[in-house]
């Protein structure tokens, strides 16, 4: 007998989450995440189908995300929002495809667009991610604390369109950077055993950046 579950919509408005690296490194919400629960062997065995899930429709607008990193040395701040969110066709039945799409602020000047696709059964991924005068220094001093250098100025756009499908086991990642800079990644990945292969192809590849070292 075919189990499903069918809801037509969900609609959120205004979420805001808030994720923090506390000071002593550790996470927020690791306090939501239910620990993993043990699984009887004897009942594990028994075959179970699959539960059918289909979400028609899910819409979250005016939502906000802050992301703050409060251990030492660090004091990075990042907010999100405010963000819409919307996504079709959500399913766990085989074959299903969905669509989704992310647009959202990010520290209120730089922009980020997302759209894309997925299948649930089998794992497939593939979309578009757009970023828009992403301002960079903030993000150099978090992302290279210990390089002796410091970025004056500078910000960066991007568009990076992938595809995966984990049932082929294979990947391919394209970019273009400021309308001058295209970077393909492909390879494959092996599962037994594990291995990565990745290949990298730069083209016109320009940056400009402007470092103050630190004395």
């Amino acid at each position: 007998m075919d189990k499903t579950i069918l809801f037509n919509n969900i609609f959120i408005d205004s979420p805001k989450l808030y994720a923090t690296i506390q000071k002593n490194g550790k996470i927020n919400l690791e306090n939501i995440i239910p620990k993993t629960a043990k699984v009887d062997k004897q009942t594990s065995s028994n075959k179970t189908t699959l539960l059918t899930i289909i979400l028609r429709k899910l819409n979250i607008k005016n939502g906000k995300i802050k992301f703050s990193d409060l251990r030492e040395n660090k004091n990075f701040t990042m907010n999100l929002g405010p963000y819409s969110f919307m996504a079709h066709d959500i399913s766990t039945k085989k074959g299903e495809i969905n669509a989704y799409t992310f647009k959202t602020l990010i520290n209120g000047n730089g922009k980020l667009f997302w759209q894309g696709g997925m299948s649930i059964n089998p794992l497939k991924i593939y979309g578009e991610v757009h970023i828009d005068n992403l301002n960079l220094p903030n993000l150099y001093a978090y992302a290279l604390p210990n390089f002796n250098t410091s970025l004056d100025k500078g910000s960066i756009s991007l568009t990076l369109p992938y595809q995966i499908n984990f049932l082929q086991v294979s990947y391919t990642l394209s970019t273009i950077l400021n309308k001058k800079t295209d970077i393909k990644i492909s390879g494959d990945v092996m599962r037994e055993p594990l291995s990565l292969n990745s290949k990298v192809q730069l083209s016109n590849l320009m940056l400009i950046l402007k470092l103050k070292m630190r004395v």
